[in-house]
């Protein structure tokens, strides 16, 4: 009989402006220090993922969004069970944060070919924007749908 383990779930935030640029933020946290990723974090209990990414991205990088669209589900289980849910979202209004506390250093705009060149928490960055370019996304309405 397997155990069931608790399952974290996590949202990344792929926010894309009409430049068809990325915004990433610098990593506080220690052990990722100075390192660059996707807005992204927990899911808080009763908070749908649209708004946890809206959150997580305002928190971190200081742009309020909106969320369109959902890229693909990462289910990863080891010692616990995690969700990774990858959103894709339009940056609405909000200033590039450029003050460091504890979510994040700050926040910047990025073409694709600037991202290579950066010292990224996790090769997956590359992964996730190829994923993106493909346009295999699956609308929020149509997820919310059922």
């Amino acid at each position: 009989m397997s155990e069931n383990l608790p399952v974290n779930v996590f949202v990344i935030n792929i926010v894309v402006n009409n430049r068809s640029e990325f915004l990433l933020i610098q990593e506080a946290k220690s052990s990722v220090r100075g390192k660059w990723f996707f807005p992204a974090g927990p899911k808080k209990s009763k908070e749908t993922l649209i708004e946890a990414a809206v959150r997580e991205t305002e928190e971190e990088a200081g742009i309020i969004t909106e969320p369109r669209a959902f890229l693909y589900i990462i289910h990863q289980i080891d010692e616990t069970e995690a969700l990774q849910i990858i959103l894709i979202s339009e940056p609405i209004k909000g200033k590039l944060k450029i003050e460091e506390d504890n979510n994040s250093i700050q926040a910047k705009w990025f073409s694709k070919e600037t991202i290579k060149t950066l010292n990224l928490r996790t090769p997956a960055v590359l992964d996730i924007i190829d994923k993106y370019e493909k346009r295999s996304f699956i609308s929020i309405d149509d997820f919310y749908q059922f």
